[in-house]
């Protein structure tokens, strides 16, 4: 299979707000769902399991009582860590690009610009590292959100971990040549250059976070 290779450069020219949940929302299901099963179970024994019956459940899957402190902890979205250091995931950077394909969809005469990104662009890297600048440093961003539900307008409050302005990544992108794919690298640069407008991370629909510039290098093309 032949394949395009191209070194992506991403600058945030606007600060950056981690998206990643706290807690592991796939866990608690499990542990809300063992709960209720051993309850139930309980209940055919009067409320009280029988002496030596047992149920496994793993301790990081057992429920707990938040604290106050345990509950701000849990409204904020952070950046994943690998060796403690910051990171963005490929799936962001390829959503970015879907996203920007869906909005510029029929520019070019084909119907299925986003559909073209999900199968032919790859981005091998699943970690990649934010650099920081000098002198740049992690903030929280509190903002309230509102929406309109079936009972009236609601007010919440949404706290995100913040990088600078200036905060840098890199990644490999590879254009996979496969039948039907048809588009080429000046169609990805220019999904990229929606990036000044609506950029990555959290609240990028507001326009004053996560946009960036990038700078787009041919590693090697073969087609």
């Amino acid at each position: 299979m032949q394949i395009n290779r191209y070194k992506v450069k991403i600058t945030f020219t606007e600060p950056v707000l981690g998206s990643q949940p706290t807690t592991d929302i796939a866990a608690e299901f499990v542990a809300k769902k063992a709960q209720e099963a051993l309850t139930k179970e309980a209940g055919k024994y009067n409320g009280e399991l029988p002496e030596g019956y047992s149920v496994e459940i793993p301790e990081e899957l057992m429920p707990h009582i938040d604290t106050p402190t345990d509950a701000v902890d849990k409204a904020t979205t952070v950046f994943p860590r690998l060796d403690g250091e910051p990171m963005i995931m490929n799936y962001q950077v390829k959503g970015f690009l879907k996203e920007s394909a869906n909005i510029q969809n029929k520019m070019h005469g084909f119907a299925t610009y986003r559909d073209q990104i999900g199968k032919f662009v790859h981005i091998p890297q699943r970690y990649i590292q934010l650099n920081i600048p000098h002198n740049g440093d992690f903030e929280i961003c509190s903002r309230p959100l509102r929406a309109m539900t079936a009972q009236g307008p609601r007010v919440s409050l949404a706290r995100s971990e913040q990088l600078p302005a200036g905060t840098w990544f890199e990644f490999e992108l590879h254009l996979l040549l496969l039948p039907k794919c048809v588009i080429k690298a000046e169609h990805i640069k220019e999904l990229l250059d929606f990036g000044k407008y609506i950029g990555l991370g959290q609240w990028r629909s507001s326009g004053s976070y996560g946009t960036f510039d990038y700078t787009f290098e041919t590693l090697e093309e073969v087609a």
